[in-house]
């Protein structure tokens, strides 16, 4: 083991696999004989389905809900930060925490989903979940680096349901496609509270290689005080048709620095001891840097290998103060690099097969140290050196007995490999491995030509974190020999369509093994909570009123609680609202020689339970209203749009304490392509 404040360099037996099989770009959508256009408002398309867009691969699709939103959706959308993009996802809840890039909350099933954990999110393959992060804790994932003009298509699939996503698949897996063309572009968006932004988008053919690019400046001040944002983006992807497919490589790099006004305690709030714009600490907040050079390989339709390899450089600092608690810095550099790759082969209709495997490397130092104005003082609370050997193989197939049965499986067998430095507390050092298998299994039933019914059940797992492996106490036991928390799911649904209507009800169960969670937002303080256990059900429906209009509703009940609660009758699971409600209307129409597309959007989250001194509580239920009108003419394209909340002392981020909202923002954003 070794002793070193430096990155270990890399092995050539580590990049092996990497020069040898490349990786793999995933994207579980199925095509198969009669395939169909699903767009974000038709969640669960079980079987065939068509994306729009320049690639259209084909893999197995899960047996399960899954949400497809397509770039010429996302176009319509009011995106104010990446974590809109998940907004009319049925029974999603995705919001930022209003503290800087620390990781969005992206919620599924009832699980929490705090700063991305909870749901393996991919982008062109690469897995953005990272393995015992210090800010944001064990899995977050910073996907904020991503622009929707960025993006090609996003799939979300609820449930751990497909063998292409691993570490924490618990509540389910998001797969987002970047683009490989567009038409250039320039866009200026002015908001409420100093919302600026300027991006241009550059798209061209160079001999045969499609050469797509993105910048982006960003600057808000905020509605809080000491809550002003600035970053900086760049990302260029070239893309080249070969023999054997779509070769693509791009490079990305994201720079971002923030103040954070901190979580204010909702008692004292109700109370008003706080203004809701104020600031508790002066100097919170934090900066972000990723770098990022991948390559992927995309298929021809039919049998072929989907592969990607990729390289990432990242480093994120926060500095927060919690409660009576010093500001403390949460740090995290680490070097990134691994590969995926499988292969499929269609039997003419009567099924498919991927096989695969997928390494991925983490190199790097995290630890805790508490700070005077972002200088720190020579407390450390917790000081990490590891290497993190994650890897994977996986097969996952379907087949048609007779034409209206579909069969679908598949098994993932993961290996955990770590070599941990203790640095604050060095007799704790140690490396050890860990092994889980998680099979899952499925069926679609075509009832009628107008009825699917389908069934599922799966498992996913998340990885153990650092200081589980290597605690800080000396006289904690070390954990190099724990298994893996899983999560064992099944649901049943089934999807009705009937001309210009459609609806979907799925019933679901979860249960987890050791589930981990922060003991108060923000604190970046994790304990385990027992065995939890998820029971929920979700009905969503789409109705085409007439061309140009259409209307979409969802509501979604779960009840969370702990199976084993260490505090007797502490059964519920923090933060996890029992019902979310949902509604639209999307509208287009041809006026003043050009077009006119309206979105409205509306989502209601229930109250929120907490524990204040083992007291159960509830949060104010939070509604969000969120209207965008644009007016699209030749090469210009000029959009208006607001978000009202109208409830006080009511929050997308909120327990014990919690971030206040603006009753009110609003903006215009103009772009002209050429």
């Amino acid at each position: 083991m070794r002793r070193s404040d430096r990155f270990r360099p890399i092995s050539p037996a580590a990049l092996l696999p990497l020069v040898f099989l490349g990786g793999l770009q995933a994207r579980p959508v199925a095509a198969d004989e009669t395939p169909t256009v699903v767009a974000v408002a038709e969640p669960v398309q079980l079987d065939g389905v068509q994306v729009r867009g320049e690639s259209q691969r084909r893999t197995v699709k899960p047996a399960t809900q899954t949400t497809v939103i397509e770039a010429e959706d996302i176009r319509r959308l009011n995106v104010r930060t990446v974590a809109d993009l998940f907004q009319k996802v049925p029974g999603a809840q995705s919001h930022t925490f209003g503290q800087g890039d620390i990781g969005h909350p992206l919620r599924l099933r009832g699980f929490n989903g705090e700063h991305g954990r909870d749901v393996a999110i991919i982008i062109d393959g690469v897995p953005q979940n990272t393995p015992s992060g210090s800010s944001g804790g064990h899995g977050n994932a910073d996907y904020s680096w991503l622009t929707p003009d960025m993006i090609e298509r996003i799939e979300v699939v609820q449930g751990p349901a497909t063998a292409l996503a691993g570490d924490q698949a618990l509540s389910g897996a998001v797969f987002i496609t970047t683009r490989t063309r567009a038409k250039s572009s320039v866009n200026v968006r002015a908001g409420s509270y100093g919302d600026t932004q300027l991006s241009s988008v550059f798209g061209q053919r160079i001999g045969e290689v499609d050469v797509f690019g993105v910048a982006e400046l960003t600057r808000r001040d905020g509605y809080r005080a000491n809550s002003d944002y600035d970053r900086v983006n760049v990302f260029l992807k070239g893309s080249k048709a070969i023999s054997s497919g779509v070769l693509s490589a791009r490079a990305s790099h994201y720079s971002a620095d923030w103040s954070a006004p901190g979580y204010i305690p909702f008692a004292a709030y109700q109370a008003g001891a706080f203004s809701p714009t104020d600031s508790l600490f002066e100097t919170d907040g934090g900066r972000g840097r990723k770098t990022s050079l991948v390559i992927t390989h995309a298929p021809a339709p039919g049998n072929g290998l989907t592969a990607t390899a990729y390289y990432e450089n990242i480093r994120r600092s926060r500095f927060g103060t919690f409660g009576t608690a010093p500001q403390n810095e949460q740090d995290d550099l680490r070097n990134v690099f691994g590969s995926k790759a499988y292969y499929t082969w269609e039997f003419e209709g009567r099924g498919d097969l991927n096989v695969g495997y997928e390494y991925r490397h983490d190199n790097g130092v995290n630890g805790q140290f508490q700070t005077v104005r972002r200088a720190r003082n020579g407390v450390v609370s917790r000081d990490y050196e590891f290497d993190i050997d994650a890897i994977s193989f996986y097969t996952e197939g379907s087949v048609r007995p007779w034409q209206r049965l579909k069969l679908l499986g598949g098994l993932r067998y993961d290996i955990f490999r770590q070599d941990i430095f203790n640095r604050l507390t060095p007799t704790q050092s140690g490396d050890g491995s860990q092994t889980i298998a998680s099979p899952h299994v499925g069926l679609v039933f075509e009832a009628t030509d107008w009825l699917e019914l389908f069934a599922n059940y799966g498992t996913g797992f998340r990885s153990l974190q650092v200081t589980e492996l290597s605690p800080v106490s000396a006289t904690r036991p070390q954990g190099f020999d724990l298994t893996p928390p899983q999560v064992k799911a099944r649901d049943t649904g089934l999807r009705l369509s009937m001309g210009a209507a459609m609806v979907n009800v799925s019933v679901y169960t979860a249960t987890v093994a050791d589930e981990i969670q922060e003991t108060a937002p923000g604190s970046n303080v994790f304990a385990n909570i027992g065995n939890t256990k998820r029971q929920g059900y979700q009905v969503d429906g789409r109705l085409e009123v007439m061309p140009g209009l259409s209307l979409t509703a969802a509501y979604s009940h779960v009840h969370a609680r702990v199976i084993n609660p260490a505090i007797a009758g502490r059964d519920r699971v923090d933060s996890n609202p029992r019902s979310t409600i949902s509604a639209g209307v999307q509208h287009s129409m041809s006026a003043f020689g050009g077009s006119v597309l309206t979105d409205f959007f509306l989502q209601q989250v229930g109250a929120k339970p907490y524990y204040a001194n083992n007291v159960l509580f509830e949060t104010t239920p939070y509604q969000e209203n969120n209207l965008r009108v644009a007016y699209e003419r030749g090469h210009s394209a000029i959009a208006l749009f607001g978000v009202w909340r109208p409830r006080d002392f009511a929050s997308d981020q909120a327990g014990s304490s919690f971030n206040p909202q603006p009753n009110f923002e609003y903006g215009a954003s103009y772009r002209y392509t050429f």
